[in-house]
């Protein structure tokens, strides 16, 4: 799956109801018992990505998870032979849910039974897929514990929503958390955005490429990806200029966001266009989206900037 289901596999340790609610194949009926089982299979096919056992008013079954960032016909089979031997192993149906986190590598012509012959038995299933670019964001705004709040990266968020969510993250108290919360949504959001809006995203939260490589394993494979792609282009002194000069705009813009979502007028947008130190724009972007009232963001704005 590579480095995109940090978050995946974390909530599904974390709060597997969590995961079931988002994006199991049944509603959750009230005394239902909720239990991983052993993800471990046997031969060549090891293991299962998640599942968990289900037992309530509905019956007795099994929710398979697979999280892949790409897909493949043999990757089909092979989740096939997982899903049959899951039923086997532990004597119950198999809902096999795939989870397509990648817009740029997701296969076409998608759905139908997959069947394979293996001698004398014939393996077949019909998972269903979930395209994680599609999916709204509302839920896990709403009452998903924060470790979900990544994923929003990966999902059909609106700049609002994932301002929300990067706004939500900034409250987690425990700093190492936070800190890993953030490089992870940075790296979610690389499925779903461009280079540009990756440094817009960055500069949201405050994180520069070096941070990333400092905080988190996944942080530092997508920067190492990126300086690898920057050495192969060419690190110019006038691209280098554009880059700042870009960064600029992106955080200029931000600071418009947060003040039209959050203390309107507080600061003209004339002002704002105006304004071309990117460390002042980016110390009151911060500042506003950690004030808890309008009092303490005005006394922000003098601080930073002088009335």
């Amino acid at each position: 799956m590579g480095r995109y289901d940090i978050s995946f596999k974390s909530l599904a340790e974390t709060s597997p109801l969590t995961l079931l609610r988002l994006f199991g194949s049944t509603p959750i009926e009230p005394g239902t018992r909720v239990s991983p089982v052993d993800r471990e299979l046997v031969m060549s096919i090891k293991t299962v990505d998640h599942a968990f056992l289900l037992e309530g008013p509905r019956g007795r079954w099994l929710e398979h998870f697979e999280a892949e960032s790409a897909l493949s016909a043999d990757d089909l089979v092979r989740i096939c032979r997982r899903a049959t031997l899951l039923s086997m192993k532990n004597d119950a149906p198999v809902w096999t849910t795939i989870v397509l986190l990648s817009r740029r590598h997701a296969p076409t012509g998608l759905g139908g039974d997959i069947t394979e012959e293996r001698g004398c038995v014939t393996l077949q299933a019909r998972p269903r897929f979930v395209k994680l670019w599609e999916q709204s964001p509302k839920a896990v705004l709403a009452a998903s514990p924060v470790e979900a709040l990544p994923l929003v990266g990966g999902m059909k968020a609106t700049r609002e929503e994932l301002l929300e969510a990067i706004r939500k993250l900034s409250e987690v108290p425990d700093r190492e958390l936070r800190t890993r919360l953030f490089a992870e949504l940075a790296t979610w959001s690389s499925l779903q955005y461009n280079e540009i809006e990756i440094e817009e995203i960055r500069a949201r939260m405050s994180m520069t490429l070096k941070e990333l490589m400092l905080i988190s394993p996944a942080g530092e494979e997508l920067a190492k990806e990126k300086l690898v792609e920057g050495e192969e282009r060419g690190m110019a002194a006038g691209r280098a200029k554009g880059r700042e000069e870009g960064q600029l705009v992106a955080a200029r813009r931000d600071l418009c966001d947060v003040v039209d979502n959050c203390f309107p007028g507080i600061v003209p947008p004339e002002r704002i266009d105006q304004l071309d130190d990117y460390g002042q724009v980016r110390a009151l972007f911060i500042a506003l989206l950690r004030a808890k009232d309008r009092a303490s963001a005005e006394a922000a704005v003098r601080d930073i900037l002088g009335s």
